[in-house]
């Protein structure tokens, strides 16, 4: 807003000793503010959200992701199934792109059992499809020995750098050699 108020200073050509007015941008809510306070006329131009649809369009949808996400979940499996067939003939070529595969998948069953959050009726089917991701991921780090890599660490925020380090500076020497065991931590 005070970029406006300057730019709208260096067009009109007022010198810049002249005190510019800092409700500059507000003039086009002034007449909404009957009181003069240019963020009142704001509060009343907010329109009120959409009412969420009712409770059977609700379901309906929910039904129609949790079949979606059940046949691309089969889907997978059985492609899954014949690339473990084709890993015990070409163990090492088809390695990365069965964890690719299976992180897929572990990804889609997330998805999944977050949409049954509000379905009582579906958890005993998301119970069972996690069980068998599980069972697939057992399986596939049975066979691969760099099950690690595909899942790294998350790298730690910005301000976890700047502010938490435990860092401490060093002493005087003769503080040091007084009590060395404070300073070394």
């Amino acid at each position: 807003m005070l970029a406006l108020a300057m730019r709208r200073e260096h067009t009109t050509g007022r010198s810049n000793y002249e005190p510019a007015n800092p409700l500059a941008a507000f003039e086009h809510l002034q007449h909404a503010a009957p009181t003069g306070n240019p963020f009142e006329g704001r509060v009343r131009e907010v329109v009120p959200p959409p009412p969420p649809p009712t409770d059977s369009e609700g379901e309906l949808q929910e039904f129609v992701d949790i079949a979606q996400v059940q046949q691309l979940l089969q889907q997978q499996q059985q492609q899954q199934q014949q690339q473990q067939q084709q890993q015990q003939q070409h163990q090492h070529h088809q390695h990365h792109q069965h964890q690719q595969q299976q992180q897929q998948q572990q990804q889609q069953q997330q998805q999944q059992q977050h949409q049954q959050q509000h379905n009582h009726q579906q958890q005993a089917a998301a119970a069972a499809a996690a069980a068998a991701a599980a069972a697939a991921a057992a399986a596939a780090s049975a066979t691969s020995c760099i099950w690690g890599a595909v899942y790294p660490p998350p790298p730690p925020s910005l301000s976890y750098h700047h502010h938490h380090h435990h860092h401490h500076h060093p002493p005087p020497t003769s503080v040091r050699l007084k009590m060395p065991a404070i300073y070394w931590v």
